[in-house]
């Protein structure tokens, strides 16, 4: 009998990609979200989908019916600027909403959760380049906080209840699917506004790097972790760095833009360069990057000008 995986923000960016893939994989995968089947962005059409709020909805019913062996925890609040607003409504969902997930699972002999951390902001200003597992861990945003408190609790749960897990500090995320009109995802929404939708803004000067890792990468990774790297955190990220203005001209030719670098104000809550070290999950995952920074680009924006019907520029 194929393995029954739970994956929590089925519908998000990351999640979708995620329960692709479990699916692909032979996986019995069980979407869950709050978003009503009728509101979905990324819905799939086979899988089952169930609409459920961590902070407050019946994930113990959830878990009790469908009886996972493994969760994907996807499910949060994912913007800093967002955190740096409403810290305690970032705690609430990242942090409160994480831990009922976790009791829930617990209680009814989950085998083992993997958890989307965030490599991007949790170590806090680098001390050094690039980043392993070792780096001290210096989060300076509420979101930082509130996603690093969780691996806190997972120890705990491991050690308490022997209930294993794997932590994914990500780097920053793109892909196909990544929403444009957001905070964050730098890619999606410079993108989305070259091919029509308005001149893309870069925060501050640009010039800090930061690591990009493809979506469907990060999706495998979690593949990879229901079978390994039990009770680890581990970076996924592809180890190089690219900062915002080199994605600008990236994606002005992509995108056949013809406007002109516009500035703005730097973004509360966000640190300088960071790059992550992928050696571990090469290790314990037998995971690496395959998409590299051009292939991923194209496909984004080929994404995204199927959806805009923008022409493509001679």
């Amino acid at each position: 009998m194929a393995e029954r995986v739970l994956v929590t923000g089925a519908d998000g960016f990351i999640g979708s990609w995620v329960v692709d893939a479990f699916a692909t994989a032979g996986y019995s995968v069980l979407g869950l979200d709050i978003r009503s089947p009728a509101d979905r962005r990324n819905p799939r059409s086979d899988g089952e989908y169930v609409v459920c709020d961590l902070r407050d909805g019946d994930i113990e019913g959830v878990i009790q019916r469908f009886r996972p062996n493994l969760i994907s925890h996807h499910a949060a609040q994912a913007s800093v600027p967002g955190s740096v607003k409403n810290p305690v409504g970032d705690a609430m969902l990242n942090i409160v909403g994480s831990l009922r997930l976790m009791d829930a699972a617990r209680r009814h002999g989950v085998r083992k959760i993997i958890y989307a951390a965030s490599g991007g902001s949790t170590y806090g200003v680098p001390r050094y380049l690039p980043i392993d597992e070792a780096h001290p861990l210096d989060p300076v945003s509420p979101y930082a906080v509130s996603k690093h408190t969780v691996e806190h609790y997972l120890r705990a749960y491991q050690f308490l209840y022997g209930m294993a897990f794997t932590s994914l500090r990500y780097a920053n995320v793109y892909g196909p699917r990544q929403d444009p009109h957001g905070e964050a995802g730098v890619i999606a929404i410079f993108s989305r506004r070259m091919l029509g939708e308005g001149d893309p803004i870069i925060n501050g000067d640009g010039l800090d790097d930061r690591d990009y890792v493809f979506v469907g990468d990060v999706a495998e990774a979690n593949v990879a972790a229901a079978t390994r790297g039990d009770n680890e955190c581990v970076n996924i990220g592809s180890g190089v760095g690219t900062n915002v203005v080199a994605i600008f001209e990236r994606l002005r030719v992509l995108t056949g833009y013809r406007g002109a670098r516009i500035h703005g104000p730097p973004r509360a809550g966000d640190v300088p360069s960071v790059r992550l070290d992928p050696a571990r999950a090469a290790e314990v995952l037998a995971w690496s990057p395959r998409t590299t920074f051009e292939e991923g680009t194209e496909r984004t924006v080929a994404w995204f000008r199927d959806r805009v019907r923008a022409p493509i520029p001679r």
